[in-house]
């Protein structure tokens, strides 16, 4: 190799390098990340992305130095997660999850309480929040770990926001006696096919991720419907019901008796628990 040549090894890691680190920051500004992998992993995309940059300058300096056995092999580690990324792909379904329900246990127990969130600033909450449908989470000791809405206390209607699914079946789970004859209007997939439900049971359930895709698993409130064999499995509906306490395994379970189910539109994001 002569001197002051293009070193081919060096501007292929180089290539790989720059690749990589721009397909984690496209990924993390976009938010296409949030199909792999969970909320909280953002700042570990960008800090990835800073130490491939690191590497990418270093491999600058070897641009034009001599290297006579050149190996190449290495490079393909870099390149397979960006030709991953770059190749269509479908959002993972309902089947391919597996067919687990995630319920009761997953939302803890009487001692449990939801993660805490707040898509409304308690500056932003009037005093009366029941009324003008803000829902306000308690902690174990009484104080405010967040709020939901698509509360209405005088009308017993809670209507269940997309973005706030898991929050709101967290909550249904813990309190459920808080609930019991409320009507409840909440969106998600007709899940059916597993063995914990009767034959007039089914699930509008999300994809819940905890941490990757990897764990993905649906969760959601049980419906009882007199005819769930009508029901396509998978097919996206509107579930209103009334919310009743039942019994799974000895443990209080909330349930919704429906009243109607209406079409609703496939919704591809996620339930993100923390």
């Amino acid at each position: 190799m002569k001197r002051g040549a293009l070193n081919p090894q060096a501007a292929l890691e180089l290539i790989c390098l720059l690749a990589f680190s721009g397909v984690l920051i496209y990924l993390a500004l976009s938010g296409a990340y949030l199909s792999y992998v969970a909320p909280r992993v953002k700042p570990y995309l960008f800090f990835s992305a800073g130490a491939l940059l690191v590497c990418a300058v270093f491999s600058t300096t070897r641009l034009f130095r001599p290297q006579y056995r050149r190996r190449s092999a290495h490079c393909f580690l870099l390149a397979i997660p960006v030709l991953l990324v770059l190749l269509p792909h479908e959002q993972i379904s309902t089947v391919s999850s597996g067919g687990l329900l995630t319920g009761g246990s997953a939302f803890g127990g009487a001692d449990s309480q939801p993660p805490a969130i707040s898509s409304t600033t308690p500056s932003e909450i009037p005093e009366t929040a029941a009324e003008d449908g803000v829902y306000t989470m308690e902690g174990a000791s009484g104080q405010v770990i967040g709020y939901l809405h698509g509360y209405d206390v005088e009308a017993k209607t809670v209507t269940i926001p997309d973005s706030e699914f898991y929050n709101w079946c967290s909550e249904l789970f813990v309190y459920p006696d808080r609930f019991e004859g409320f009507e409840i209007t909440m969106t998600g997939f007709v899940l059916k096919d597993i063995p914990s439900l009767n034959a007039d049971e089914f699930v509008p359930a999300r994809l819940m991720m905890s941490c990757c895709a990897a764990d993905l698993s649906p969760c959601g409130i049980v419906c009882k419907y007199d005819d769930v064999a009508g029901l396509a499995a998978d097919s996206w509906v509107t579930v209103t019901g009334t919310l009743e306490v039942g019994s799974f395994e000895g443990a209080p379970e909330p349930q919704l008796h429906v009243s109607s189910i209406e079409p609703a539109e496939e919704i591809t994001d996620y339930v993100y628990p923390y």
